[in-house]
């Protein structure tokens, strides 16, 4: 399968797509491709981040029995599309279980903040404080880490901060 191929896989996962759909196709398409691109998968990691609705592909991956990834990050989350097909952040969150998931939401992300319904589910699952599930970046607003302006020193300190801390999540997590 070419890079053009996983482009078009990605692209099916959108947010029309009911969640089942998803997951056949990470189950289908993304975990048989990622497979074939190594001789050895037993010896590699997989993570996810995910950044806005790209977030709840994320925790689909994760939520997935047996999931080839190791854990998530989801920037500036958004799990609207579970609600829209019929489920809830919660729901979601109950899936995902005891699989690594760090969410860092931005000022208007409140569903998903520490504290919510959906990150207490993530932490009581994990048996860890809220700390290790949620970053929460009060001073930012959705999208800035993938669309905030660098020329703005505060957001271009939180961009640094964020994805420095999905990579040190990413680290720890990865087995």
């Amino acid at each position: 399968i070419s890079t053009a191929t996983l482009g078009t896989m990605l692209v099916r996962l959108k947010l029309k797509n009911r969640p089942e759909r998803v997951e056949r196709d990470l189950k289908e398409m993304l975990f048989p491709w990622l497979a074939s691109q190594f001789n050895n998968i037993s010896k590699v990691t997989f993570s996810c981040i995910g950044f806005c609705h790209g977030a709840w592909i994320m925790a689909r991956a994760l939520a997935i029995e047996n999931t080839i990834f190791d854990c998530g990050v989801g920037i500036h989350p958004s799990f609207i599309a579970e609600e829209i097909h019929g489920g809830s952040s919660e729901s979601l969150a109950q899936k995902i279980g005891s699989n690594p998931c760090l969410l860092m939401p931005a000022s208007n992300n409140e569903d998903l903040k520490a504290f919510s319904k959906a990150t207490l589910v993530l932490a009581k699952a994990r048996g860890v404080k809220m700390s290790q599930i949620v970053r929460d970046f009060d001073t930012m607003l959705h999208g800035w880490v993938s669309r905030g302006d660098r020329s703005d020193e505060e957001i271009a300190k939180k961009q640094s901060e964020a994805l420095e801390a999905a990579t040190a999540f990413i680290r720890r997590h990865s087995n």
